[in-house]
């Protein structure tokens, strides 16, 4: 209730001024202004030493932002204070599990087929790999891949192994960084080996929005042609979003993308969602709409009836836009709803649209998220688009295991 929250806390700070201060506090992390929220409760507990909320909360801030080290001192302060405070202990221990070397194993499938001849392809991945902290606010991961990519309407499958090497964390409240690279080296002769990656750094305007901007080679292998041809895109982007209240937010993206073979292309994406519910239950609706453009349309060249080569074989849209609008189902069954507990959520979503291609399209999409026996996750996610020009399928589990010491008395 924290309308009656405010109401109480406004009441008491017109005899004790940390109440009004706390009253503010509160209101920041109700509102996900976590920066504003930790500085908040930073004077606070420099106020109020002893304040057992005040501490309890300013490491909810803190974890939110990625601040693990605040987040560790504010919890242990208050078990220094009271040894038994059952969430400090808990909170503590589920940070041990956050932060422990970590090994991850799982894989990918995925099917899209339309676009004429452009979208033709079965992709699978398999990953095993680590992941270590470096200091408190950092993490780095090396995870070992292995691709099956199988163009439709081909015999062959093009296997290729290689390796991710990511990094991110925050640097401060208001700075976060987020860096990667993968290696593919196929197996199959004459293929190119690709180097992908993307960098992206993101910044917190004082919790009234984020900024993002970054860089990214992506793949673009949709279809046989491509995968030959080793196709890719180099693209340079900036998005943001902002929280407006606890229950609308807005989100947007810019983005240029150079192929290799020369051509180029922009994209622009607005989406705004709205919660009719609150946690643990919460219903929102998305609606969103985009506009795409490349240079040169591709190109099929046959050789009578039968298609030799695509020139620019992947997706070319031109003067392009389209809407989409989703409802969304999340309901988070976990035992304990503190930022760091063990989660168990599930979300449905189920959405619909149309472009300027007269092309409407249904998608439903599923995932779950199950943190259990205190070192393990379990993460499952599916997806089945439908369109009269571009039909995909999706699906992926991965399974995690955390390398902590025994638990805390």
């Amino acid at each position: 209730m924290p309308e009656r929250g405010a109401d109480l806390y406004a009441s008491a700070g017109e005899l004790l001024p940390e109440a009004a201060r706390e009253g503010r506090a509160k209101a920041l992390l109700h509102d996900g202004r976590f920066a504003r929220a930790q500085a908040e409760y930073d004077a606070l507990v420099d106020e109020e030493p002893a304040n057992q909320e005040a501490l309890f909360d300013r490491g909810q801030s803190a974890c939110v932002l990625g601040l693990r080290d605040r987040e560790r001192e504010s919890y242990s302060r208050l078990l220094d204070l009271d040894p038994l405070h059952g969430q400090a202990g808990q909170a503590l221990r589920r940070l041990d599990v956050r932060e422990a070397p970590a090994a991850l194993v799982g894989g990918e499938y995925w099917r899209e087929d339309g676009h004429g001849d452009l979208s033709r392809i079965e992709r699978v991945r398999f990953d095993a790999g680590l992941s270590a902290p470096l200091g408190e606010r950092f993490r780095m991961r090396l995870v070992q891949h292995l691709w099956l990519d199988s163009p439709e309407r081909e015999s062959t499958t093009y296997d290729a192994v290689g390796q991710t090497l990511g990094f991110g964390g925050a640097v401060n409240e208001h700075l976060r960084l987020d860096a990667s690279w993968t290696n593919k080296r196929y197996g199959n002769r004459g293929l190119d080996n690709l180097d992908t990656g993307r960098v992206r750094l993101e910044f917190n305007l004082n919790d009234a929005a984020r900024l993002g901007l970054g860089a990214e080679r992506m793949e673009e292998l949709a279809n046989g042609y491509a995968l030959r041809k080793g196709m890719y895109s180099d693209n340079v982007f900036l998005d943001a979003s902002a929280n407006l209240t606890r229950r609308l937010d807005v989100s947007a993206e810019v983005r240029g993308r150079n192929y290799r073979d020369g051509n180029s292309g922009d994209s622009q994406r607005l989406a705004v969602g709205y919660a009719f519910t609150d946690h643990p239950r919460t219903l929102r609706l998305l609606l969103s709409g985009e506009r795409r453009d490349t240079k040169d349309k591709s190109l099929s060249l046959y050789s009578g009836p039968t298609l030799v080569d695509i020139v620019h074989p992947y997706w070319t849209p031109q003067d392009y836009y389209a809407g989409w609008a989703e409802l969304q189902w999340e309901h988070d069954l976990s035992r304990e709803f503190y930022c760091g507990s063990a989660k168990n959520v599930y979300g449905l979503a189920l959405g619909g649209g149309t472009d300027t291609d007269d092309n409407p399209a249904v998608r439903v999409s599923g995932r779950w998220r199950y943190e259990f026996l205190e070192r393990w996750n379990l993460e499952a996610r599916g997806q089945m688009h439908r369109s009269p020009q571009w039909d995909a399928d999706a699906i992926s589990l991965w399974l995690g295991y955390a390398f902590t010491s025994e638990e805390r008395p």
